[in-house]
C-alpha cells in the first residue's frame, strides 16, 4: 500500500514537471484521498492550484497549517508594472 502511494506521488510529480496539472491534480488527489497527512501531496496540489489562480488553494493551504503549523508559503510574482521604489534587479526584472 505505501509504495503504491509513493508510485502515485511520484507519477504526479513527474506529470506536474510536464505541466500535465489535470494529470497531476487527479494523482495527488488519489495520494491525499489514501494518505490525508501526505504533506508533499499537498503541497504540489497547492501549487497547481496557484497555477491555476484556484480558490481550492485556500482549502489546502488550511490542511497544509494543519500538518505543519510553522509552514509558510512565499509566492514571487514579478510584474512589469512593479513599483520602482522597492525593488530588487533579477536579470532585468524588476521584483
Amino acid at each position: 500500500m505505501i509504495s503504491n502511494i509513493t508510485n502515485t506521488f511520484i507519477k504526479a510529480e513527474k506529470a506536474f514537471d510536464n505541466e500535465n496539472f489535470r494529470e497531476s491534480q487527479n494523482l495527488l488527489n488519489k495520494v491525499i484521498s489514501h494518505d490525508k497527512d501526505y504533506l508533499s501531496a499537498y503541497i504540489l496540489l497547492y501549487q497547481i492550484y496557484d497555477k491555476k489562480n484556484s480558490s481550492k488553494k485556500n482549502l489546502i493551504y488550511k490542511e497544509l497549517k494543519r500538518l505543519d503549523p510553522n509552514i509558510n508559503i512565499c509566492l514571487l510574482y514579478t510584474s512589469d508594472a512593479a513599483d520602482d521604489l522597492l525593488c530588487v534587479d533579477l536579470g532585468g526584472r524588476r521584483i
